[in-house]
This record gives structure tokens, sequence and C-alpha cells, in this order.
């Protein structure tokens, strides 16, 4: 999820790229809110991994059950798996 005024793609606020959905704030809805509400909806938020910074998000994802990680931490375990797979047997 994205904060833009504007979609790169007009008025598509909403894509699905490579089976990654990309959804794109507006003016009157930040992307921090727009993931607070999917976060809301979610039939089963015990499945989700929230990946933000933002404590506030963390609140949210951990009213629900979901699981917060920062994004440093996400970004470095997507790293060391990677790795961990190039590595010759």
């Amino acid at each position: 999820v994205f904060d833009a005024h504007e979609a790169p793609w007009g008025s598509l606020r909403r894509s699905t790229i490579a089976g990654i959905s990309v959804i794109f704030g507006s003016s009157e809805l930040d992307a921090d809110s727009v993931i607070e509400q999917l976060i809301l909806e979610d039939s089963a938020p015990k499945r989700l991994t929230v990946v933000s910074s933002d404590h506030r998000l963390h609140r949210a994802a951990k009213r629900r059950k979901a699981t917060p990680v920062d994004s440093d931490q996400w970004f470095r375990e997507v790293i060391r798996a990677r790795t961990a797979r190039q590595q010759p047997d």
C-alpha cells in the first residue's frame, strides 16, 4: 500500500502485478489508514503479517491477532533466506 494522491495508472487505485496486490491511498485515506482498514476487514486476521515500522500499524495488527514485523527485520530475513538458497550444497 502506497501513499499517492494520483495512482500512476490514472484512476486505478488497485492492481495485481505478478501476484502482488498494489494499492494506492488517496487524498481521503493515507496508506496507513488503508492498511488499518484492510486489517479490520480481513476475515482471518491471524494469518496476516503486517510489514511496517509504524507502531500505529503494529498496534492495529496486534488488536486483530495479526503478526506485526518491522520493515528492516523483514528485509534482513528476506536477504538471509535468499542468500541461504543461493549457497551450494
